[in-house]
């Protein structure tokens, strides 16, 4: 059983490198648009809310003396 690319082509003689080279193009071509579309200010304030619950923890010291 042969790979096949989107044109039904047998891909065998490309090899398997040239596949896997272009699922990695395409996973990081989708990870930039993620990582550029991403509001990261909006983001850092949800992830202080959730650090403010535990807020209480911060006024107990460490260590006693």
């Amino acid at each position: 059983m042969g790979l096949y690319d989107l044109n039904c082509i047998p891909s065998s003689r490309k090899g398997i490198w040239s596949g896997m080279i272009g699922g990695t193009v395409i996973q990081t071509m989708i990870l930039l648009w993620i990582t550029f579309r991403t509001d990261w200010n909006k983001e850092v304030e949800e992830a202080l809310k959730r650090l403010d619950k535990w807020d209480d923890d911060k006024k107990k010291p460490l260590l006693k003396e």
